[in-house]
């Protein structure tokens, strides 16, 4: 997929970190030698703007909750998990891995808040993942094809290599005792619709479609994934479809997210890739498709950095693994009910429950 000259930065400011909430009854601001109380906990409610108080809902999870810039960076913490909200940005961050919403963060009535609908489509599904049937069989879906290059570099074409990838992820999820099927066996063409049609014609419990990017600018770099954009939701990048109507793809809001994230978390963490992140946008292979199902761009053809991961076989073989086990720590997930992070196809990697 083609993105052109388009680079979301998103940048956590530092300074001093004081104490907002604890898991103790009292709240209170420890402002050098002077405390002020806070205003009183609430239950949790949606505002007429669909907007929550993030320290009420974090309550449910046992988090602590600090300013790193007061009134405009918090972070939460507990024994497994670490998020952070920057005021007036409709990013968050996930352990490490960033996650692109609907709605920007605000002051609500005093108080830091998030939309409704990006707690119930990015938050609870990752941290609280609902148990769904186990995970059996995977479509695999190498972008472009036949008469579609897709994005191109000096005579390079992205329909070539995303195929390589799949291939080894496919081999790698075989291992596992997974059925894996391809959307297409070789160079064919293949539409969009084609594409998604076969998740319910194979019986397929999830979709990835494979990518790389290119951008006019050599500088841009790093992996994403993308989901399908909630209904009525704006999408990370303008949309293009020019609707925000429900389709198919949002029946599965919650399971997308948690995979898009998984996958996301891996090209991160095992990879190096910058993080991207997880986004939204209405793509024609998510939006109608039966099943949970994410778009994954692993890196850029036109940066240096990310050459490498996609033309040298060695390195490529690597993202095929760090995919293959995003999906299997998501068949993880919804089989047990909890987020987890590791490597499980590699011999002697311990996956850690979060």
């Amino acid at each position: 997929m083609l993105l052109l000259g388009w680079v979301a930065g998103f940048f956590f400011l530092s300074g001093q970190v004081d104490l907002l909430w604890s898991q103790s009854k009292s709240i209170s601001l420890p402002v050098k030698k002077r405390t002020q109380a806070a205003p009183p906990a609430k239950s949790v409610s949606v505002s007429p703007s669909g907007y929550q108080s993030i320290i009420t809902w974090s309550k449910k999870y046992g988090f602590r909750a600090y300013w790193v810039k007061k009134s405009k960076v918090l972070r939460l913490s507990n024994s497994a998990n670490t998020l952070e909200f920057e005021v007036d940005r409709s990013c968050i961050v996930i352990n490490g891995v960033r996650v692109w919403i609907g709605k920007p963060v605000k002051i609500v009535s005093g108080r830091i808040s998030i939309d409704a609908q990006d707690i119930a489509t990015a938050l609870d599904p990752i941290l609280s993942p609902k148990i769904r049937k186990t995970v059996k069989v995977v479509l695999l879906d190498p972008g472009h094809g036949g008469s579609h290059p897709g994005a191109m570099y000096q005579g390079k074409k992205e329909k070539d290599y995303v195929f390589l990838i799949a291939k080894e992820t496919q081999r790698l999820l075989q291992q596992k005792g997974l059925k894996v099927v391809m959307t297409r066996s070789g160079d064919q063409t293949l539409g969009l619709s084609a594409r998604s049609d076969m998740s319910a014609r194979t019986k397929a419990d999830l979709f990835v479609s494979i990518h790389h990017n290119a951008a006019s600018s050599s500088s841009a770099k790093g992996a994403e994934v993308f989901t399908t954009t909630p209904a009525g939701a704006q999408s990370t990048n303008p949309d293009r479809s020019g609707s925000r109507s429900w389709t198919a793809g949002n029946a599965n809001d919650a399971y997308n997210a948690l995979l898009a994230y998984q996958i996301q978390q891996e090209l991160t963490r095992q990879i190096g890739f910058e993080d991207r992140g997880v986004r939204r946008d209405r793509l024609g292979v998510l939006v109608s498709n039966p099943v949970p199902a994410v778009l994954v761009e692993a890196g850029f053809m036109t940066n240096r950095e990310d050459q490498k991961r996609i033309f040298v076989k060695s390195e490529r073989d690597k993202v095929a693994r760090a995919i293959a086990d995003g999906i299997l720590n998501y068949k993880k997930a919804v089989e047990t009910g909890r987020s987890t992070v590791g490597s499980p196809t590699s011999k002697g990697t311990v996956v850690k429950k979060l």
